[in-house]
């Protein structure tokens, strides 16, 4: 996620300085140049100061977190760090983003404003309101990961389920992604859907799709949720968007959509620099193919990020 926020940033024409912060010595853009760090991990009880300190240190003007485990967390200190560093967090407030962190609100926000919706239930209710196939996913997961396709009851008596996870209908059909950003008078400024082939939970192939109505539906999501960026995963379910997944920041694709609109640079021009943002309009057909590529880090680097890490 983070790696599309910075390639926004290096194509927009706001001229910054990217500050980069990872949670090992491992990770491949820390080694970029010298404005990388190693931060606790985000479940530490030191991760806000951590971040409070380095924002302080080098006069960071906007923090933009990334990753999923640190969204929330961030979102609920919010007030706390721009009052401790005069630094503006880039995330929604915490109630709003709660409802993508948790996909069984995000199916009770779905259901409660007339939206489409997969059936969705807690996994501790009983099997007699499900029709099969199902699928058993954690309520706060992420990335594919810990999914698993139940098909017959049989299979579902012979699960190990918690209060933690939800079983949910299994959309057919191709699966889709959107990326929205809401601007200051809650107005949307840009939009993009791409049809998506998966490998790990990542996006490695997208149709970039042209469709006002699915637009429209999607834009009206985005609005009533009203987070400054909302990334949709969803399937049709007759005909129309069936979001099963929201992502309340900006996501692995948004490096992608820059070819349409540049959601970071938008938000900095409205939010920091107090600019106004005309919405885009971009209607171009396109494909793209996401390849693997190396960055070398030798000893003497490993010991300068670890030791310049210390704040």
């Amino acid at each position: 996620m983070a790696q599309g926020v910075i390639k926004c940033l290096k194509k927009s024409t706001i001229e910054s300085v990217v500050y980069k912060i990872g949670h090992t010595d491992q990770e491949s853009w820390l080694y970029l140049d010298e404005y990388s760090f190693i931060s606790p991990p985000v479940k530490s009880d030191k991760y806000i100061e951590y971040l409070c300190e380095l924002i302080n240190k080098h006069n960071i003007d906007v923090f933009i977190p990334c990753v999923d485990s640190e969204i929330l967390k961030v979102s609920t200190n919010r007030g706390h760090i721009e009052n401790k560093t005069n630094c503006l967090v880039a995330v929604g407030y915490a109630p709003r983003v709660m409802i993508c962190e948790d996909k069984y609100l995000t199916y009770s926000f779905l259901k409660d404003h007339g939206f489409s919706y997969p059936e969705t239930h807690l996994a501790s209710e009983s099997a007699r309101h499900h029709h099969f196939p199902l699928i058993l996913k954690s309520k706060r997961g992420c990335g594919s990961k810990e999914v698993v396709e139940i098909d017959t009851p049989e299979h579902y008596h012979g699960m190990q389920m918690s209060d933690h996870q939800i079983l949910q209908e299994k959309l057919l059909g191709d699966e889709y992604t959107a990326g929205i950003y809401l601007g200051t008078d809650a107005e949307v400024k840009g939009i993009c859907i791409f049809k998506r082939k998966l490998k790990n939970g990542s996006t490695y192939h997208a149709e970039r799709i042209i469709d006002e109505e699915m637009e429209a539906v999607l834009c009206s999501m985005a609005k009533t949720l009203g987070l400054p960026y909302v990334n949709i995963q969803f399937k049709l379910k007759d005909g129309v968007p069936c979001p099963f997944e929201f992502n309340g920041r900006f996501s692995g694709t948004t490096g992608i959509i820059s070819r349409v609109f540049n959601a970071p640079e938008m938000y900095l021009k409205e939010r920091f620099f107090n600019e106004v943002v005309e919405p885009v309009h971009n209607v171009e057909k396109f494909y793209v193919m996401r390849y693997y590529d190396e960055i070398y880090a030798n000893e003497e680097q490993v010991k300068a990020l670890i030791g310049r890490s210390s704040v």
